[in-house]
């Protein structure tokens, strides 16, 4: 099942899009800010993140930052979602930050769903990639989209991990 942490300080918004992510078949984690969020990332990755732009302490953007900079969390889309922060340069700023999507509220929730699902069809392996590969010290968990070299991890960017399994699958 497909697991989405939304962060979020307003419990009415967190509530409404956590129901309706559920209707939709989804498992939801919710944080009241961007630190909660953090620590939820970091500790259990994750599918995909929504963030509201702004919240007290660390906001979206600057969540969006932490995440990509985190070996661990780097490979997470991340959709940011404002109501306030409407601007071009927040957006660009959200953007460059590593997002993958800026949706500004008020949104219609079957764009929104709509773009979630187009969120997690760009990320997800194809099925038959769903395994381990093993060659010269160098081990690939394609489900678990991690990478070591002779017993010890290699972090590495979705994109990275993505082009070094295309390689050994496609030599």
């Amino acid at each position: 099942m497909v697991r989405i942490l939304i962060a979020d300080d307003e419990e009415d918004g967190r509530q409404m899009l956590k129901g309706r992510l559920e209707k939709e078949g989804f498992r939801v984690l919710a944080a009241a800010d961007g630190d909660q969020a953090y620590r939820m990332a970091v500790d259990s990755p994750p599918d995909i993140i929504l963030s509201d732009v702004s919240m007290p302490g660390m906001g979206g953007v600057e969540l969006c930052r932490m995440l990509k900079k985190n070996a661990r969390t780097r490979s997470i889309p991340v959709m940011l979602l404002s109501g306030v922060h409407k601007d071009d340069t927040t957006q660009v700023e959200g953007m460059e930050l590593g997002a993958d999507d800026y949706v500004v509220k008020p949104y219609s929730p079957r764009v929104l769903m709509a773009k979630v699902r187009a969120l997690l069809r760009r990320y997800a392996a194809p099925e038959e990639l769903k395994d381990l590969l093993h060659e010269e010290g160098l081990t690939l968990d394609v489900l678990g989209r991690t990478a070591s070299f002779k017993g010890r991890h290699i972090a590495l960017t979705r994109k990275e991990f993505d082009l070094l399994l295309t390689f050994l699958r496609r030599r």
